[in-house]
């Protein structure tokens, strides 16, 4: 078991609210929340875009492939790893970003980890909030204890995790699928009563 903060540079996300740089200004950069991840821990659907004074704004707070997505505000503690689509986006103050450094850890073994009953019990304990609401800090995600297994393990459980990552990106969609063909029944068939 290693820290957390002595595997990677951990930064924090863009505030939207309060006094802060975002909405002001025309450099418009998309933005990734908490909201975004999805059940299957990929970034689900269009992004917001947040407008900031100039590009160097974003700059401390732009994610870069391959780094992984830890949710520091919410109800549950949701992980992610940046894929090339999210390349430039900026995260927001709901998300902490690991950057790790190359040769030591994989992206997907961590977020497999701090996915897993193990980390997420890990991240729970850190939970500063009496109403079960996560409350973290940059701070509190570089404490974290996790495994660094050596690389051949490692790239096993990634290609572990591709395949279940896949299998629940597939369930997901065909779930969304079968709630657009129920409500497009179900305005059908009400139109039809009204009609008669």
């Amino acid at each position: 078991m290693r820290c957390l903060r002595s595997l990677a540079r951990i930064y924090p996300g863009l505030a939207l609210f309060g006094r802060t740089i975002a909405g002001r200004g025309e450099f418009e950069a998309s933005a990734v929340s908490v909201k975004d991840i999805g059940p299957s821990a990929a970034v689900m659907g269009p992004l917001t875009t947040v407008r900031l004074p100039h590009p160097e704004d974003a700059a401390r707070y732009r994610i870069e492939r391959g780094d992984v997505l830890v949710a520091v505000r919410g109800t549950v503690p949701k992980v992610a790893v940046a894929s090339e689509r999210l390349a430039g986006a900026v995260l927001t103050a709901t998300l902490a970003g690991v950057r790790l450094d190359e040769g030591l850890l994989l992206p997907e073994v961590l977020a497999a980890y701090l996915r897993s009953d193990l980390g997420q019990s890990a991240i729970l304990a850190m939970v500063r909030s009496a109403t079960g609401q996560i409350a973290l800090t940059v701070r509190d995600i570089g404490s974290l204890e996790v495994p660094v297994p050596p690389m051949e393990v490692q790239r096993r459980v990634v290609a572990m995790a591709s395949e279940l990552n896949s299998y629940e990106e597939y369930t997901a969609q065909a779930l969304e699928l079968r709630r657009q063909v129920t409500q497009q029944l179900v305005a059908g068939l009400l139109a039809g009563e009204r009609n008669a």
